[in-house]
């Protein structure tokens, strides 16, 4: 730790200010995914039950986990970001958006994940976190 301080030091002003700036910008970003992953989490927990964030396989652990994931990805936050929120890889975040996207194709096919997706909006809606 010691070394990597020299090093920053021994930078040109411009870089060093460059690199602080982007520290900060890197410590935002962070807080700002983290607020929005615990609101996502919230609604998600109110109506599916608790243990969404665990390491449960249960459907509706995973169906909540894919609620937030896919609604983190359409505000722009990368699967990797999303992926550390979660605790999970970001292959593991691509493939709940891709089942996302299919049960929003196929609505027919899936009528209850559609009505808990639904239940899901609609919270947000009340909570107006949407």
């Amino acid at each position: 730790m010691i070394e990597l301080t020299q090093q920053c030091l021994a930078l040109p002003i411009a870089e060093r200010e460059r690199l602080i700036y982007t520290l900060k910008n890197s410590l935002e970003i962070k807080k700002n995914i983290g607020s929005r992953y615990r609101e996502l989490l919230k609604a998600a927990t109110d109506i599916l039950g608790n243990g969404i964030d665990s390491k449960s396989r249960d459907a509706s652990c995973v169906m909540g986990r894919m609620f937030i994931a896919h609604k983190m990805r359409c505000e722009g936050w990368s699967l990797t970001q999303i992926g550390m929120m979660m605790g999970r890889d970001h292959a593991t975040i691509c493939h709940l958006q891709k089942k996302m996207i299919d049960i929003l194709k196929y609505p027919h096919f899936y009528k209850v994940e559609m009505a808990f997706w639904e239940e899901f909006n609609n919270k947000l809606k009340e909570d107006g976190i949407y």
